[in-house]
């Protein structure tokens, strides 16, 4: 939240917290968040019955979408709780970039991997050193970028029918927007993607991770 909180921008944004239903104390620490910034911060609790054990990515997906279908921006980017932006720029560039390439319907960059614990560090998703438009058939041929990187048009309504509720996730994210437009990719990284132990993630062996995908 800091990290979004810090951007400078030329316009108004929105910050959309989801919590999913969490016994942790992380929904009283959004509801704080939320009462120093209240024309910034809104936050939505998911309902969730603790007597039931839930696949994460559905849970995680139904919540995104939940959080999609409030937000009232020209733009919209999704950040999972985990990660954060490393560069205070990043919304007003890619807003700039979005306006004046009109057929794309998003803008991405690299990611960097920063593992809790460590200072290993390493950069991803790096497609090429100059700015470049990415088809739909070039980016499932030969691409993955993490959706976390991406700035989005908002089309919920174009698009809120055909999204599977349940795997809304990554390059399913990817996919309901480039059917509907280029990305427009440029080289600067501007997220981070923590890497934590035990994480919904990473506790799947690569066998798993590789049907997710």
């Amino acid at each position: 939240l800091t990290s979004v909180l810090e951007q400078k921008t030329s316009f108004p944004y929105e910050i959309i917290c989801g919590d999913d239903g969490s016994t942790d104390g992380t929904y009283e620490e959004l509801l704080r968040w939320r009462d120093r910034y209240p024309d910034i911060i809104k936050v939505i609790r998911m309902p969730r019955d603790l007597s039931i054990r839930y696949d994460p990515i559905v849970r995680v997906s139904n919540c995104r979408l939940t959080l999609y279908g409030q937000a009232r921006g020209e733009y919209v980017v999704f950040l999972d709780g985990d990660d954060y932006f490393i560069d205070c720029n990043k919304l007003e560039y890619q807003k700039n970039l979005l306006d004046k390439n009109r057929n794309c319907i998003c803008a991405a960059h690299p990611i960097k991997m920063i593992w809790e614990n460590s200072d290993r560090e390493e950069q991803i998703c790096s497609v090429c050193q100059t700015p470049t438009v990415i088809n739909k058939k070039l980016y499932w041929s030969y691409t993955w970028i993490h959706a976390d990187t991406f700035m989005f048009r908002n089309i919920f309504e174009k698009n809120g029918g055909v999204i599977n509720p349940e795997f809304f996730d990554d390059n399913t994210i990817v996919a309901n927007f480039i059917k509907y437009g280029d990305i427009l990719y440029t080289p600067e990284c501007m997220v981070a993607y923590r890497q934590i132990e035990g994480s919904s993630w990473n506790m799947r062996n690569p066998l798993q991770r590789a049907y997710v995908n």
